[in-house]
Order: structure tokens, then sequence, then C-alpha cells
């Protein structure tokens, strides 16, 4: 029984902890915070969304890089929030501004060694097939039971977990990859074990 009730406490004790880390990741921008705010209403306006993003010069600025990209393909460049939040629309620019504060998080470099920038490159592949699949399945199903940019961000954020932990517990994020590689594990067993 003593041997339960230490194992239980265990578990608590690392929820809380978990919890904490959370907790001290640093925040989103406010300007973020605004677009998810507005967006989160089916009714805003989109030149209240563009507002908010003119707001973060930074973030007006990646916007339309992104927009710009090779992803978007769009037949010519864009050159105002007001002409993005048009062409690609406001759960896209929702998604993106999401996209770019979370991306923004992320370390340059780690103690855990984890190579950010093949996780990111994993995030946004997921993000985007996600959202691609969302999209077949929308034109089977009710189109309105869901929207499929919003699986976009659930694919970009499925990893997230592991920023956590090599922002707050490097050297155990680090100890934890090496043995679920050479023990042929799953990393969120060993993860859990450590």
């Amino acid at each position: 029984m003593g041997v339960e009730a230490d194992a239980k406490l265990s578990e608590t004790d690392l929820q809380n902890k978990l919890e904490a880390l959370v907790d001290a990741m640093p925040a989103f921008p406010q300007s973020v915070h605004r677009v998810l705010e507005l967006t989160s209403d089916v009714n805003c306006a989109p030149k209240d969304v563009v507002q908010a993003i003119e707001h973060d010069p930074v973030m007006t600025a990646k916007m339309l890089k992104l927009v710009n990209s090779a992803f978007y393909s769009l037949p010519r460049k864009i050159t105002s929030m007001n002409h993005a939040v048009v062409y690609v629309g406001v759960n896209t620019v929702k998604n993106m501004a999401l996209s770019i504060a979370t991306v923004g998080m992320l370390p340059k470099t780690n103690q855990a060694g984890m190579d950010m920038s093949a996780f990111l490159l994993h995030a946004l592949a997921t993000a985007s097939i996600a959202r691609q699949l969302a999209q077949q399945l929308a034109q089977e199903v009710d189109r309105q039971a869901f929207d499929a940019v919003d699986f976009f961000v659930a694919g970009l954020l499925h990893d997230f977990g592991k920023v956590v932990l090599v922002r707050a517990m490097p050297e155990d994020f680090a100890k934890a990859v090496q043995l679920a590689k050479t023990a042929g594990r799953n990393l969120v067993e060993v993860e859990q074990e450590i």
C-alpha cells in the first residue's frame, strides 16, 4: 500500500511540476492574444483583426512574409494586412499569428541538443497534413461541423510539450531521447520513467 501511495504522490508531484513548467513558458504577445480573442467570435470584423495585427510591427512583417511565401502561391504580392486577410481569410490569419508566436518561443539553441529547425519542419509538415486531411474530410461530411484550418494549429502544437521539456528540463530530456533511441523504445514512456 505504501508503494502505491508513493507512486501516486510521484505522479501528483510530476503533474504539478509540469504545470509549473508550462506556466513558466513565455506568454504570447498581447497582439496574438487580441487576434485569438477577436477570431474566436464568428461575427468578428476583419478590420478589427487587421488593426490588432498592425499594432505589432514584427507580427505584421512576419505575416506579410508568410502570406507572400511559396506556400500560399498567391498570384500577386500582398503588401497590406487588409489584402492578406481578404486573400487567406480570418481563420488562416488567426492560425498564422498563432504559428508565428509559437515559433518565436522556440529557443535557437538548447542544452538538450534538440534540432529546433527539424522540430519546426516536423511541426509545420504535420500541421499542413492535418489541414489537408481535414479539408478532405470536410468534403465528405457537414462542412459546418468543423473548421479545417483549426486542424493546422492542432498539428503545429502536437509536440509542443517537447519545447517545454527542452526549456525547463534539458538534461532530462536529452537523456530520455538518447535512451529511447538506443533502446528502441517509445519516447513518451522513457520521458515518464525519467
